[in-house]
């Protein structure tokens, strides 16, 4: 059988690479039926480009108090207080790896290489897709953890006390991103708890934490949201299908159909997506996320960039590439997002 020499193998997948979008073939590998944040990156609509040795973004915090009535002849006083501040917020790095050796059997020919390649590239990203879902939808330990992205539990914190009483996150002393919510009180998300799925308790309570969320700017500024009424609506298992059966229940209309109602149930006309993450949180959380204020910041040229296969030192007949990803979670204004559980 004949192989390619190493340098040969390395220039076609390099030409190679661009172009493993075409072909076919199916996957089970995923552990996920869904994926919020790999979703996120990949149509780029939640994704900003950034630059820098940290993300950075500005918060007003507040005004200088000087709107008042006045008269005619009347004394004025002029009074300038700092109200910005600035949320800051450390880069992650996330990688997955493939690797071919120049003897293996799909290495003897164009074709071949090309099918090879398109599978292990596919299989590893699968790998970071799981990864990059499981960083999401949890948080560090502490604000001076180095590894783990800042994920959702971070910018969205439970706390028993219905209102915006969603606080600094555990570890978090100085806040999320810096900012104290203890000294800037609008720095905190709604929060709420229910007991049972019912009219009078969570979907009353849910009701009034969506019309609290409903924050709006009276003046033109160039705020960093694209768009709102952006407000998505996650929960686990338990809770989704709880919600399902409520549905079916007020609706008299649904025909012979005994599950019409899964994987369409509404909550103020925002679909409820269920998070596998959320399955084994015992008390059921439902987040309401305002994506227009939450971003996932990407280092430019670093949104799943692709490195071509080339040698390496520790495996001398093997090429191995890489997927990168230099990026973290981003939230902007915490007051439009919250999150109800069970008690």
């Amino acid at each position: 059988m004949a192989y390619l020499a190493t340098d040969q193998l390395v220039d076609l997948m390099r030409g190679t690479l661009p172009h493993l979008r075409r072909g076919r073939f199916t996957e089970f590998a995923a552990k996920l039926q869904n994926y919020v944040f790999w979703g996120k990156l990949l149509k780029r609509k939640q994704v900003k480009l950034d630059g820098g040795d940290q993300i950075e973004r500005f918060a007003m915090t507040g005004t200088a108090g000087q709107a008042h009535q006045t008269h005619l002849f009347a004394e004025d006083t002029a009074n300038v207080v700092n109200v910005m501040q600035q949320i800051i917020v450390p880069w992650r790095f996330t990688t997955t790896s493939v690797a071919f050796d120049e003897r293996e059997k799909g290495m003897n020919s164009k074709r071949a290489i090309y099918d090879l390649m398109k599978t292990r590239y596919a299989q590893g990203e699968i790998d970071l897709a799981d990864h990059v879902e499981a960083q999401g939808w949890n948080k560090p330990s502490t604000s001076s953890e180095k590894l783990h992205m800042w994920g959702i539990p971070t910018w969205i914190v439970k706390n028993v006390t219905t209102g915006f009483y969603g606080g600094n996150p555990t570890g978090f002393a100085d806040g999320p991103g810096g900012l104290n919510s203890d000294d800037y009180s609008a720095w905190k998300n709604y929060s709420g708890t229910y007991s049972q799925i019912s009219r009078a308790d969570f979907i009353y309570t849910v009701r009034e934490m969506l019309l609290e969320l409903d924050w709006q700017t009276p003046v033109d500024i160039p705020d960093y949201s694209s768009d709102r009424d952006q407000v998505e609506m996650y929960c686990g298992k338990n809770l989704a299908l709880g919600l399902a059966d409520r549905a079916t229940d007020q609706n008299d209309r649904l025909g012979p159909d005994l599950a019409s109602m899964d994987g369409r149930t509404l909550i103020a006309r925002h679909p409820l997506v269920r998070v596998k993450y959320l399955d084994s949180d015992t008390s059921d959380p439902l987040y309401a996320i305002d994506w227009g204020h939450m971003e996932i910041a990407v280092m430019r040229g670093e949104n799943l960039r692709r490195t071509p296969p080339r040698p390496t030192d520790r495996m001398h007949r093997a090429l191995v590439g890489h997927t990168d990803l230099q990026a973290n979670i981003v939230m902007t204004k915490r007051r439009t997002s919250g999150v109800l559980y069970k008690v």
